[in-house]
Parts: C-alpha cells; sequence; structure tokens
C-alpha cells in the first residue's frame, strides 16, 4: 500500500519501534466489516493494526515458534540425557 493510503499512526508506530527496518503495509477487513492493516517483520511476525492505525498486536509466525519449540525440546532431552550419563558416571566411579 501507498504511505498516503494508511494511516498515519502505522508510520509513527514504525519510527518509534523498527526505526532501521523497511516495512510494507496490506490491507483486510475483520468480521465486522472495518478495515485492519498488518506488517510483516523480518523475525517473520506480523504486526497488527486496527482501522485507525492503532497497534492491536503482534503475532509470532508459526514457523517460528515450531523451529524454538524443537529446539527448546532438543536441548532439554540433551540435558536430561547428560544428567544420566552423568549419573552412570557418578555409580561407575563408587
Amino acid at each position: 500500500m501507498n504511505e498516503n493510503t494508511y494511516p498515519k499512526p502505522i508510520v509513527y508506530y514504525y519510527t518509534k519501534n523498527y526505526p532501521d527496518e523497511n516495512y510494507k503495509i496490506w490491507s483486510s477487513t475483520d468480521g465486522n466489516g472495518n478495515m485492519i492493516f498488518y506488517s510483516k517483520l523480518k523475525s517473520d511476525s506480523t504486526i497488527w493494526f486496527d482501522k485507525h492505525g492503532k497497534y492491536t498486536s503482534t503475532q509470532i509466525s508459526r514457523n517460528k515458534t515450531t523451529a524454538q519449540n524443537k529446539n527448546a525440546r532438543s536441548n532439554k532431552e540433551n540435558h536430561s540425557k547428560n544428567n544420566a550419563s552423568a549419573s552412570k558416571k557418578s555409580v561407575t566411579l563408587k
């Protein structure tokens, strides 16, 4: 969208919170027929604005969340394996 076609508060939001990031704004309509606006960040998160350009929420990408959960699970499993190995070593040393 052209900057003249969406509310100015969106520009102010980006200038304040993401001064070095380029952005593109898209529009859609909500369930009540109101125009809403959104934009993607480099992190693949989506920022949502209401019809007046007021920030409403940030939606984290599912792919990012899934990857983060897999990493967390993997780290937890590795930690458990390391603790199990440490226990075995301590038993072996006795």
